[in-house]
């Protein structure tokens, strides 16, 4: 990016594709990691231009799931001088798809984005279906690790908000994990 044109809020996408597609109906805040992970000269170059969010917004197939849960749990053990978090495309879909489809735009600006630690809980609460009492105590220890190793109050706060919105624990037990 030209220093002129330095978005705060870049959109992280996997290819060229995607993202000329993206530069093409009007989305220019993209960038594209050529493939399917985010490397540290990715990072560095994300941090030293100042950008303040970057939103995943990678395929939904099983290699971008899989690399959106990398990048988050990268994040979650090596916090970056950005907030992370993560545009919820439609299941099997591509960015370049959303786009391209009626209305592709207005769709695409319409989807959810979720925080990184949204994303994370609702893909382990959904996929590993945590129904008995071992397994939902093993999440909820694993998520209040995560939530107390938040520095701001204000997010920790969303955070256990989140937990408390997908499953049967209550705020204050959250609060006393």
């Amino acid at each position: 990016f030209a220093k002129a044109e330095r978005p705060r809020n870049v959109y992280l996408m996997e290819g060229y594709f995607d993202v000329a597609i993206a530069h093409q109906v009007g989305v220019k805040n993209t960038v594209g990691i050529m493939g399917t992970a985010l490397t540290s000269a990715h990072i560095s170059m994300l941090e030293s231009l100042g950008v303040g969010e970057v939103t995943l917004c990678l395929d939904q197939d099983a290699a971008g799931i899989r690399t959106t849960l990398e990048i988050i749990q990268e994040f979650i053990s090596n916090p970056y001088r950005f907030r992370l978090s993560v545009k919820t495309l439609p299941d099997g879909m591509d960015p370049d798809e959303v786009l391209l489809s009626n209305d592709g735009l207005k769709t695409f600006n319409e989807l959810r984005t979720v925080t990184a630690f949204e994303y994370w809980i609702e893909h382990e609460w959904r996929v590993k279906n945590h129904q008995t009492e071992q397994d939902k105590t093993a999440l909820l220890e694993e998520a209040c690790q995560i939530i107390a190793s938040e520095s701001s109050p204000l997010r920790r706060e969303q955070m256990a908000e989140v937990l408390v919105g997908l499953s049967e624990f209550e705020l204050s037990h959250i609060r006393s994990q």
